[in-house]
């Protein structure tokens, strides 16, 4: 039983070292922009009287609420979206591909917060959309676990290294690629997605595969297909938070001339005379 418990343990540290050592560059050799890939959802934020405790529900308390829930619920939808979906991507290595030009989490539109005259709730429609481009300089390498453990899944902890572009704070969000190859090319198959809690750019950079050099991030798993490793890739997703306008009820035609007029008659209902006694 000892023996069988040793090979088992034996082999999940080779896969685990396996994993590791996969140079990133590797998956990343084409030149030019890699295909994108985006989820769209449109949901409905409701702030009910519970959420408004400690709060003197000023007005721009009731927006910050509003856009800080949105960004929460939204990505929940979108980053099950992409894990339940589980793309097989070709990294790419862009040169026209600039800092200048991504946004990690844009708000876009206005909310207008209406109060519900018997719940005293406040609603809003969002609809959030999530690029994801799997470019060399978006990407990061997973390299230590939460508690140096050997894996690690939802709601756990790991420090990446980015490779180039870096958020500097929260809110951003990242899927999580395996590096695997299918049909003799190297490809990443996405199994997670998660958050940023805390970058360390202003600790020295780290080197990572004896190739390249970058800044340590701090992040948090959201959800997962399968359990995440040391050498896991990261791609740090664009993402649009869009409030959207709210629906007008279509008022009915108030002038003459908008509605058709029509005059009804009234019939004259008539009786059958009853034929004549005959004597």
């Amino acid at each position: 039983m000892i023996k069988k418990l040793s090979i088992i343990l034996c082999a999940c540290f080779c896969l685990c070292a396996c994993m590791e050592n996969k140079p990133v560059p590797d998956y990343f050799g084409g030149q030019g922009p890699a295909r994108e890939f985006s989820s769209n959802q449109e949901f409905r934020v409701v702030i009910s009287q519970d959420d408004f405790k400690g709060m003197d529900r000023s007005e721009g308390e009731i927006k910050e609420l509003l856009w800080e829930k949105a960004v929460q619920e939204g990505f929940d939808l979108v980053g099950r979206d992409f894990v339940k979906k589980g793309f097989m991507l070709e990294g790419g290595n862009d040169p026209s591909l600039v800092f200048e030009d991504v946004h990690f989490l844009r708000k876009l539109g206005r909310i207008e917060p209406r109060e519900a005259p018997v719940t005293g709730d406040y609603t809003h429609k969002f609809r959030m959309t999530a690029r994801l481009q799997p470019d060399w300089k978006m990407i990061g390498k997973i390299v230590q676990l939460e508690e140096e453990r050997y894996v690690i899944s939802r709601e756990d902890r790991c420090i990446a290294v980015t490779i180039d572009f870096c958020p500097q704070a929260p809110p951003a969000y990242f899927l999580v690629a395996q590096p695997t190859r299918e049909m003799g090319k190297n490809l990443l198959q996405v199994i997670g997605c998660g958050k940023l809690i805390h970058s360390l750019e202003d600790s020295s950079p780290v080197m990572v595969d004896d190739t390249y050099q970058g800044d340590l991030v701090q992040l948090e798993l959201l959800e997962t297909s399968e359990e995440v490793m040391k050498g896991d890739v990261i791609i740090w997703l664009q993402v649009d938070l869009t409030a959207l306008p709210r629906e007008t009820k279509k008022q009915k035609p108030t002038q003459t001339g908008d509605v058709e007029e029509v005059i009804v008659e009234p019939q004259i209902r008539t009786t059958d005379k009853e034929p004549a006694e005959t004597k």
